[in-house]
């Protein structure tokens, strides 16, 4: 056998396993350069190395941040996640660092931070960027230093931890525009994971609903089976601003409302890509069977007005979609 066979099947062996471990914290992608990028993170899992992830929102970045952890030398100690950017700026501090008793009006009792929660475990600092500065140096400290004092407190804490942090921002725009330091930066950026969106893996939209379909099939006592080739084809088309979040919460809608076996486009809220793109007044919410006549229009173009592959393609036969087409007054 060749050289180059027995590495491309070394490398499959090798994705597989990497999938199956990451399916069990809810992580699904067939996505080969992204699998590449995860197992090049493989090799720092075990270390303390600050990990970054970056991507929009919800592309599962908390996801594999709870993955590092649960697969380090720390899993047995505390995760603790900080949403940084949910938090006011009057209290991050305290949630970061905690506080004493009586260190401001509210302070009626000594409060841990989150970096003494993690202490011998992992801190996750989700959306990164939105600290001031102010608040990033006193981190950068932190960081190097490896203690903090609570607010209003003397006694230093000495921390043994580590730290991943996430952001769907461009960070390196806001380190040259002087919004985030370089040498913060520095610090966290020790490795980097980059968590594509959805919509540049159509590939992982089949794996991800049937993954959504058996978690809330149990829920709903539903035996929805799949999802039909046209409302597949649909997704694939779709540009999911809300990414994997998204798409979980219309399997989880469609799962709950749908009366069939085989998911459809009218069991799905949510609508075409190309219909966005070429109505800049479309705001998502069109009549269903405007939607449906659109839909047919597109598929048509996208076989060339070829009936029978479109029929094939929307799963449905021929006589059907003759009869769904003279509806819509859709011309020969």
């Amino acid at each position: 056998m060749p050289i180059y066979h027995m590495e491309n099947e070394k490398m499959l062996k090798r994705h597989q396993l990497l999938q199956n471990k990451l399916r069990q914290f809810g992580f699904i992608t067939q996505n080969a350069a992204l699998l590449n990028q995860l197992e090049m993170m493989e090799r720092i899992v075990p270390t303390d190395i600050s990990v970054l992830i970056t991507g929009e929102s919800g592309t599962g970045k908390n996801i594999l941040a709870e993955y590092i952890h649960k697969n380090s030398p720390r899993k047995n100690n505390n995760f603790i996640t900080l949403d940084v950017g949910c938090l006011s700026p009057q209290i991050i501090e305290s949630e970061l660092f905690g506080h004493v008793k009586g260190s401001f009006t509210s302070a009626v009792s000594d409060h841990k931070g989150a970096f003494e929660r993690a202490q011998n475990g992992t801190i996750f600092l989700d959306e990164i960027t939105e600290l001031d500065l102010n608040l990033q140096k006193k981190l950068l400290r932190v960081l190097e230093d490896k203690v903090i004092r609570r607010l209003g407190g003397e006694r230093e804490i000495r921390l043994d931890l580590r730290i991943i942090t996430a952001t769907n921002k461009d960070i390196r725009q806001l380190v040259k525009s002087g919004k985030f330091r370089q040498d913060l930066y520095y610090r966290l950026n020790e490795t980097t994971v980059h968590l594509p969106p959805l919509r540049e893996r159509p590939e992982d939209i089949g794996p991800i609903c049937q993954f959504f379909l058996d978690i809330y099939n149990k829920q709903y006592a539903k035996k929805i089976s799949s999802v039909s080739t046209a409302a597949m084809s649909l997704m694939q088309d779709y540009s999911w601003p809300g990414n994997i979040r998204e798409l979980r919460n219309v399997i989880k809608s469609a799962t709950a409302l749908s009366k069939r076996e085989v998911l459809w486009i009218e069991d799905l809220n949510i609508f075409s890509k190309s219909t966005a793109d070429t109505n800049p007044q479309f705001n998502g919410i069109k009549p269903l069977d405007t939607l449906e006549k659109e839909y047919l229009l597109y598929a048509l173009k996208i076989f060339d007005g070829n009936k029978t592959k479109t029929a094939q393609a929307l799963d449905i036969s021929r006589p059907r979609l003759q009869r769904i087409l003279e509806r819509h007054k859709i011309a020969e």
